[in-house]
């Protein structure tokens, strides 16, 4: 039995002891953590996980167990800077994103396109990095890989209601088209 906790950058770290003890009391024995690559991965090579560190310690201290869900379509800013073609885009060659929205306050949804080799590679190691860093971990119960790939948030700002717009359909950006050609000659020949 549990709850859903750790969506950065809610709760507070000054309310996380007392919310691990009360989960406790209250029968909780596990807890979801959002792993958010926008937040974890601020610079390229850089990471930050002392916050999930704490969380995760608190986790075993209460014995609560941890499904951790590294969150992908939270990108980081830098890498729309460095890599402005990896950017979703519609048919009609609209970007989509980066966008805030309620569940991801933070930022950077409408996704870096995973066909981009240099931004899926970027993806890759930030996967790598959480997985070397809590693989160990007491607390740790099961991994999320990515159970909520979410675009739905940035297409309903540019599609509108009308989710049958052909524009709602994507990716189309270069190295989709790419990706999908190469498809094609080998299924086809």
């Amino acid at each position: 039995f549990g709850a859903h906790y750790y969506r950065v950058p809610t709760p507070k770290p000054s309310e996380w002891e007392n919310d691990f003890k009360n989960m406790k009391r209250h029968g909780f024995n596990m807890v979801e953590i959002w792993v958010m690559w926008r937040w974890s991965n601020p610079r390229i090579g850089k990471y930050y996980f002392e916050d999930i560190d704490i969380l995760m310690d608190l986790a075993s201290k209460y014995n609560i167990k941890v499904n951790i869900s590294p969150k992908y379509d939270s990108v980081p800013a830098w890498i729309f800077k460095k890599y402005p073609e990896s950017r979703l885009m519609t048919i009609y060659k609209r970007p989509i994103g980066p966008e805030e929205f309620a569940a991801r306050q933070i930022g950077g949804v409408g996704g870096a396109c995973i066909n981009h080799e240099k931004t899926m590679e970027i993806r890759m190691d930030f996967i790598e990095e959480t997985v070397k860093r809590y693989r160990n971990h007491k607390a740790l119960y099961i991994w999320n890989s990515w159970g909520e790939p979410d675009l739905c948030h940035s297409l309903h700002r540019v599609v509108g209601e009308d989710y049958r717009n052909i524009e709602f359909l994507m990716c189309y950006c270069d190295s989709c088209q790419q990706a999908f050609k190469e498809w094609l000659k080998k299924k086809y020949k």
